[in-house]
């Protein structure tokens, strides 16, 4: 049976990559995920978080916290001979708590492991949960033409004072 679904998962990439359809691997630190372990989708995105104050008058400024992260998640089953070791390889990443690259199709993020877990039910057989907290997603990061944290938090007194100057007038 494992010859059929390895044959059967071979034909699916095949047709994925023929039409477009993306496939490949996800690649997490050191572990590579592909054929089963491939997961069909990965949930991610998140919310803004957001201050609002309410300044005398009623007049109202909304200030930015960044990005909060909802946990990147998947699940899928790592097969093969090497499938109880790759199991164990990842209970270890979650254990170190480091942070690690997680990279996708187009997606790229830094992420520590949150939730591993799994389900040794056969020998060759690994079905597996995972969720990753995000510590940084690359196309956040200021580059050398934006402005620092220092930068932005001048900004934000600047305009307090000139919020404050507005009040008092």
């Amino acid at each position: 049976m494992s010859g059929f679904v390895s044959a059967a998962v071979g034909i699916a990439g095949a047709v994925s990559e023929i039409l477009g359809l993306g496939g490949g691997e996800v690649t997490l630190g050191g572990a590579t995920f592909a054929d089963l372990a491939l997961p069909s989708r990965m949930t991610w995105g998140g919310q803004q978080r957001l201050v609002r104050h309410v300044a005398p008058g009623g007049v109202v400024v909304m200030s930015s916290l960044g990005p909060d992260w909802k946990p990147i998640s998947w699940s899928g089953v790592i097969e093969g001979p090497g499938a109880s070791s790759q199991a164990k390889l990842l209970y270890a990443m979650m254990l170190a708590a480091q942070a690690v690259p997680l990279a996708w199709l187009d997606q790229l993020w830094v992420v520590v492991i949150q939730e591993f877990y799994a389900d040794d039910t056969t020998i060759g057989w690994v079905p597996y949960r995972i969720a990753c907290a995000v510590s940084a997603d690359p196309s956040q990061i200021a580059g050398p033409d934006e402005p620092t944290l220092s930068d932005q938090v001048s900004g934000d007194m600047s305009d307090a004072a000139s919020y404050a100057g507005a009040i008092t007038s």
